[in-house]
């Protein structure tokens, strides 16, 4: 299963060779969501950087968090979607998170 993260560009860098495959989208305010697949060790160190957040697994019925929601909101996504319904309005603009792809 891949993981979803929302995190700065700077982060996404620096963490992105310990992906053994990923897709990230640059975000309007600076920030980056990525998808991708990461060992536990790896996710871990990268859920420590400052202004990284896990999002939901889709499958999970979890809202998407506020903050992430703001930086999604181009893209048409609600402070009322779960991940299945934002993955689906991120994937309109990047195929590689369409819920088949995660």
């Amino acid at each position: 299963m891949k993981n979803i993260h929302h995190l700065t560009k700077e982060v996404c860098l620096k963490h992105l060779k310990n992906y053994r495959q990923s897709a990230y989208l640059d975000l309007p305010d600076g920030t980056v969501i990525i998808t991708g697949t990461i060992d536990s060790h790896y996710r871990k160190l990268l859920e420590q950087e400052s202004g990284t957040t896990a999002i939901p697994f889709v499958g999970s019925g979890d809202l998407v968090p506020s903050h992430v929601v703001n930086s999604l909101q181009h893209l048409g996504v609600t402070e009322t979607d779960d991940t299945m319904k934002a993955v689906l309005k991120i994937c309109k603009v990047h195929p590689s998170f369409h819920p088949s792809e995660l």
